[in-house]
């Protein structure tokens, strides 16, 4: 049912910002942020929902500003910022969509490995899902859109099915612990589970530039991630040690896995496990098709020659470099997420909007400039914190050595 002037409801809009945000990021969430704790996991997870909101208000209101119906974010901080705004922009769609692809292919294994009960056979298990779910890829548009629409009622089902499931394990003693100090090291990966700001301008453009209206599917859309995320992290830290062998939380950060199944392995429920399974591969099949094929579409634009050699040519640039990598490093599913979260999305949903919003204000919903001071502090701060880590410079780690106070008794 359409709205009025036969533009799409806000509720449709919104269901379709939460579906563009709840993806395989998720998977990376409960494990990296549960180290930090429950509580100062959720606290976190609150106040970057809150700062991506006010960042995707910024860029809405430049489009809002420009009213022009193609343009995507690159175009968008090419007016805004000029050349240099588009060329990080660029810079900043490679890291994010180079290095998801990278972590959906290990996270895949990893799922793999788990259900058919042969980890040794890691490379094997990337190679088959990187065949089935490129195929897919190239075999068109109307073939995506119709494998992704046939694998959302599982992901749904799976999903819910896994989260009632999982809320019985949960032993409140397990939510007690606190470690403030490692929190920052966790904000890469939240930012990656929440994003949603490519979805703007579609947003901006159906709902015909209402303030209101963009408001509502903005904010509504973009708590669904959020609700999931604290649910998440409640039946994953509350459901799993801290530490003590193979079926804890430590041990699922260490060995590089999503949550999905580091649960299975400890709660050796043989529904949990069905549930999780299902669910991390959907999640991860769904993202990594909508993901390679934007990539595609984005070389095509930024490269026309590319696109004049036909598909093979696209095909080869967006698909041989994650495999080539996670062939190399194949245990980079949380590096990834962080690598993107800190330093591709930091600059893309971070610091252009923030330089935006200093530079022009937000007249739509009257956000105050110095917002973009915070906002250029914290997403330069993650991104400074994220490439030290990374390079080793610097190094935050949890305190594993206080978490034997915080088992329950068995």
């Amino acid at each position: 049912m359409s709205g009025r002037g036969g533009r799409p409801p806000v509720v449709g809009m919104a269901l379709l910002v939460a579906g563009a945000a709840v993806g395989a990021g998720i998977l990376g969430l409960p494990v990296q942020t549960g180290l930090a704790g429950f509580w100062p996991a959720v606290g976190a997870l609150t106040l970057m929902w809150l700062v991506l909101l006010v960042s995707a208000l910024v860029i809405a209101d430049a489009y809002l500003r420009h009213g022009r119906a193609e343009a995507d974010l690159a175009g968008l901080y090419h007016r805004e910022l000029g050349p240099a705004g588009k060329w990080a922009a660029v810079g900043a769609y490679f890291v994010n969509y180079y290095g998801i692809m990278v972590a959906y292919l290990s996270g895949a294994a990893a799922v793999l490995g788990l259900l058919t009960g042969r980890s040794d056979l890691h490379g094997l298990l990337i190679l088959f899902f990187f065949l089935v779910a490129t195929g897919a890829c190239l075999a068109g548009p109307v073939v995506v859109r119709r494998f992704n629409a046939l694998l959302m009622l599982p992901l749904v089902a799976s999903l819910v099915w896994l989260l009632w499931l999982a809320l019985g394990e949960v032993q409140p003693a397990r939510l007690a612990y606190r470690d403030w100090s490692y929190l920052p090291a966790t904000l890469p990966v939240i930012t990656c589970s929440l994003v949603f700001h490519n979805l703007v301008p579609l947003v901006c453009r159906e709902l015909g530039g209402g303030r209101g209206a963009i408001l509502r599917a903005l904010g509504w859309g973009s708590l669904a991630p959020w609700l999931l995320g604290v649910l998440c992290l409640l039946v994953t830290v509350g459901g799993l040690p801290l530490r003590g062998g193979e079926e804890s939380l430590w041990a699922a950060f260490q060995k590089d896995q999503p949550a999905t199944v580091a649960l299975a392995r400890a709660l050796h429920s043989p529904q949990i496990v069905a549930a999780g399974l299902v669910f991390s591969l959907c999640a991860i099949l769904t993202s990594y098709l909508a993901v390679g094929t934007t990539l595609m579409r984005f070389w095509g634009d930024l490269a026309p020659p590319l696109a004049r050699r036909g598909t093979w040519a696209r095909a080869l640039i967006t698909f041989a470099p994650p495999l080539g990598v996670v062939f190399l490093w194949p245990d980079l599913f949380l590096a990834a997420l962080n690598l993107v979260g800190g330093v591709g999305l930091g600059v893309l949903v971070g610091l252009a909007p923030a330089m935006i919003l200093l530079r022009r204000g937000c007249a739509h919903w009257r956000l105050p400039r110095r917002l973009g001071w915070l906002l250029l502090a914290l997403f330069a701060a993650v991104m400074v914190l994220e490439l030290s880590q990374e390079i080793g410079l610097f190094h935050i780690s949890p305190q594993v050595e206080h978490w034997t106070s915080y088992q329950p008794p068995r």
